[in-house]
């Protein structure tokens, strides 16, 4: 009798054993199906929401080619780059009536699309400067502060910041090479070592880094540092 008993309690030990992880087993599952569904949905809703994104963002390019010519724009960024560069200029007791500063608009990176991109550029001209600005900045007028670049081609997805705080670091770091320019009759910054185009100096890259920190502050510091964003963003 004692045998037949334990053999019972032993079957049903198996039995409910058995049945608990069976659904532990339909409770993972279902946990999982519901997770994958979930992932899929997420997916599916930041897949249009970056359509949307890159048709508002195409529209507002079209949009950036008219407002690359305004001079109201283009007044600005001479004001903001003449007058900061004078200032340091002053610090630094250089003379730039014989190497003039000019801004000469904007360009397109074609290599955007590559991960790779050029956001200022500040050309030696001999006896001048010439400084322009990518025109994925000017996105910025049309409330965006980020650049949706795709690589469908590769899988790479990524975004590029053109905010405001982010365009007068890039003037920062042009003007930097400007005043090189002034002082050396050269320039070398992070940009030469990053793409090893053979022009790289490692005291002219340490003196750039000095002068854009110091352009910098200046701004930061001085009286019109708070209008400048709002006068920027006055612009039409």
């Amino acid at each position: 009798m004692n045998d037949r008993l334990k053999k019972r309690n032993s079957l049903n030990f198996y039995k409910w054993t058995s049945l608990f992880f069976l659904s532990l087993a339909l409770i993972s599952s279902v946990m999982l199906i519901r997770q994958w569904r979930e992932q899929k949905q997420q997916w599916l809703r930041n897949e249009r929401e970056q359509i949307q994104q890159e048709l508002e963002q195409q529209k507002h390019l079209i949009s950036t080619i008219k407002l690359s010519q305004s001079p109201q724009v283009k007044k600005f960024f001479t004001d903001l780059l003449k007058t900061y560069a004078k200032k340091l200029a002053n610090k630094q007791h250089l003379n730039l009536s014989q190497h003039p500063l000019n801004f000469g608009g904007f360009f397109l990176d074609e290599q955007i699309s590559q991960g790779r991109s050029q956001m200022g550029l500040c050309a030696y001209q001999g006896k001048s400067s010439i400084i322009t600005l990518n025109q994925l900045y000017l996105l910025n007028k049309f409330g965006q502060e980020n650049y949706l670049a795709t690589t469908p081609q590769l899988g790479k997805y990524y975004s590029l910041k053109i905010n405001f705080a982010k365009m007068i670091k890039t003037c920062c770091h042009e003007l930097a090479h400007y005043l090189q320019f002034v002082k050396q009759g050269k320039s070398s910054g992070p940009s030469d070592l990053k793409e090893n185009n053979g022009k790289h100096d490692q005291e002219l890259a340490k003196e750039h880094k000095e002068l854009r920190k110091e352009i910098m502050a200046i701004i930061k510091n001085s009286e019109e540092h708070g209008e400048l964003e709002k006068r920027w963003k006055e612009i039409n």
